[in-house]
């Protein structure tokens, strides 16, 4: 299921895994992945964009009970206003998980890479 996830929301190039998302449930998803994957949370970082209404404290926090991890390993970055042009702001931000390790980035591609090679060849049971 994470690879899915990734696929959308994930970095496709670099040395390091980074996921993206504002939602909850997907971030912990990944998180579970990780540590299905062998990363020590210690190698785990987390980022949280959030914008100048929300109070940094409390959506550091509450990532970090989403998480697990320590919010010393999380690093908060204030948006300027204006920088949104949605409608219905995100209550908590948005996160970013990233580890530096090319070779859970490459496993990652590679697997994506078979399911868009399977889908182009048109094999039943690609997904």
């Amino acid at each position: 299921m994470f690879l899915g996830l990734y696929w959308g929301e994930g970095t496709k190039s670099g040395d390091y895994f980074e996921f993206v998302n504002a939602d909850p449930g997907a971030i912990m998803a990944c998180m579970v992945f990780l540590k299905s994957a062998g990363i020590p949370i210690e190698r785990v970082s987390g980022e949280v964009y959030y914008y100048p209404d929300l109070d940094k404290r409390a959506t550091v926090a509450y990532w970090a009970t989403i998480t697990g991890l320590d919010e010393a390993r999380i690093y908060a970055l204030l948006k300027p206003a204006g920088t949104s042009i949605r409608r219905r702001r995100l209550p908590y931000g948005t996160f970013h998980v990233r580890v530096f390790d090319k070779p859970l980035v490459r496993l990652l591609l590679a697997n994506i890479d078979s399911i868009r090679t399977r889908l182009k060849d048109g094999q039943k049971g690609a997904i």
